[in-house]
C-alpha cells in the first residue's frame, strides 16, 4: 500500500467514526468558510459532488450557488 492509500484510508477511518452531529457541525462550517471565500464570489461555476457516508455535505454550497445565478456542474 501506498503512503497515499494508508493516508487516505486513516482519514476515511477518522471520518466514519464521527458522529452525525458532528458531521452536520464542521460541514456547516466548511460550507460557510467556502461561501464566503473568494473564489467562491467571484466562481462564476461551481463543480459540486453528492455526498456519501459522512463525506461533507455541500449542499448549502450548491444552494447559494443557485441564489447567485452561478453554473452547478
Amino acid at each position: 500500500m501506498t503512503a497515499k492509500q494508508q493516508i487516505r484510508k486513516k482519514y476515511k477511518t477518522l471520518r466514519n467514526e464521527m458522529s452525525d452531529s458532528e458531521v452536520r457541525e464542521k460541514s456547516d462550517q466548511i460550507c460557510k468558510n467556502i461561501i464566503s471565500s473568494e473564489l467562491f464570489q467571484n466562481a462564476e461555476k461551481i463543480l459540486a459532488y453528492a455526498p456519501l457516508g459522512n463525506e461533507v455535505d455541500i449542499r448549502p454550497v450548491i444552494e447559494e450557488g443557485w441564489r447567485q445565478n452561478k453554473r452547478i456542474a
